[in-house]
């Protein structure tokens, strides 16, 4: 093989390598819908990672109705909803909900497209979750 040809060969070589570590898809979501009862028992088990994010997606004036003890809110109905999702951490796993379930599933196009990898989607809602009285944050009033 000549000089000329090694060369080539290399050069084809790190544009293959280059080209499967800057072109690969990144990894596909997970979403995975999850009964009142089954986020319940996800919550305790995950209790203390710190890689585990309960998300309300409900508005500010719901949540007076009671919360999910730990759970941070995001208003999906603001304005600021595409930013605040961008601030999130992409690679942490997410379980979110809302009232009823239906402004949590449309949330979850939008996550996908910003490239989350997991999220465990509370389908039932809050309001499941209030009915089979399953515990609330200290002070919640439900």
């Amino acid at each position: 093989m000549t000089k000329i040809n090694k060369i080539l060969l290399s050069l084809g070589v790190a544009i293959t390598l280059i080209g499967i570590v800057f072109w690969q898809k990144p990894a596909p979501m997970e979403i995975i819908d999850v009964s009142v009862q089954q986020a319940y028992e996800l919550i305790q088990k995950n209790k203390d990672n710190p890689e585990f994010v309960i998300l309300d997606l409900r508005t500010p004036g719901e949540l007076n109705y009671g919360m999910i003890e730990n759970a941070k809110n995001l208003d999906v109905l603001t304005v600021e909803v595409q930013a605040r999702l961008d601030a999130l951490d992409k690679n942490k796993t997410y379980l979110i909900f809302c009232a009823t379930g239906r402004r949590s599933s449309q949330t979850i196009p939008m996550m996908k497209k910003r490239g989350f990898r997991k999220v465990y989607h509370m389908s039932e809602g809050i309001d499941e979750w209030y009915e089979q009285k399953l515990p609330l944050a200290a002070g919640s009033r439900k």
